[in-house]
């Protein structure tokens, strides 16, 4: 079972706090050091219970760099939703935690053991969120 939590963007002043606890019935947040406030005013990203290579905790719309078998950097965003996937001859939808990469916005996810024969975590490292670091989108985009 992975842990649950969050942590939540102020929407004021643009930084990204964790969240101690949830009143989800009031819509407030708990932060360890600003008490009680409206929930109204941030944008809640959930922890997806994975860590990178780092391990640094994984949360959604973390922006991802790794090498594929190739060994070209590519970067992914970490997002929630449902994505379509090839699995043997049949087209599922999964709904959960999933990565999108930058280049052709493909939905992907982890697996067991990649090219390496490592698993992906091992190769994935944060190199932001889009909220705090929106240039790597940007920069991403105008290659």
């Amino acid at each position: 079972m992975r842990e649950i939590k969050f942590r939540g963007l102020d929407r004021i002043d643009g930084k990204v706090k964790n969240i101690e606890q949830i009143d989800i019935k009031n819509e407030l947040v708990l932060f360890e050091n600003d008490g009680w406030v409206d929930g109204n005013n941030y944008e809640l990203m959930q922890y997806t219970g994975l860590k990178d290579k780092n391990g640094k905790e994984i949360y959604e719309g973390d922006i991802i760099q790794l090498k594929n078998e190739d060994l070209e950097v590519i970067k992914v965003v970490c997002e929630f939703g449902t994505a379509k996937r090839q699995i043997f001859d049949n087209l599922v939808e999964i709904t959960g935690f999933y990565f999108k990469r930058l280049c052709d916005d493909k939905k992907t996810f982890p697996i067991a053991n990649n090219y390496l024969g490592k698993h992906d975590l091992e190769l994935f490292e944060i190199i932001g969120n889009i909220y705090e670091n929106p240039e790597l989108l940007e920069a991403y985009n105008e290659s």
